[in-house]
């Protein structure tokens, strides 16, 4: 299921850490928090999966959000040194609140 059904404030905090309010099993809502650089990398400009650390050549990352998903945008750095805007990522297909905490999966 989408984390964002059961969360909200959903932000990007430090241009790489995803934060929002995730209501756990029992009703209550506690702040969560994952560390995108953890599992978010950039290739030659676009964001991958199997990477980490993209925010150290990104710019501008925010996030977008809908009732359907959440999406992370950025210009990335390509290997040239130019800038690209890259494709948006949906975090929505990759992250659940599980009890209250964000939590990637694999």
């Amino acid at each position: 299921m989408s984390f964002q059904l059961t969360s909200k404030n959903i932000t990007l905090v430090d241009g790489h850490i995803l934060s929002a309010k995730c209501q756990a099993a029992d009703g209550h809502w506690q702040d969560a928090s994952l560390d995108l650089d953890q599992f978010l990398g950039n290739e030659d400009g676009s964001f991958d999966f199997e990477g980490v650390n993209f925010s150290e050549t990104a710019q501008n990352a925010r996030i977008q959000a809908d009732q359907a998903n959440v999406s992370i945008v950025a210009r990335l750095q390509r290997r040239d040194g130019s800038w690209a805007d890259a494709p948006a990522v949906n975090l929505s297909e990759r992250i659940e609140n599980q009890n209250g905490e964000l939590v990637l999966l694999y």
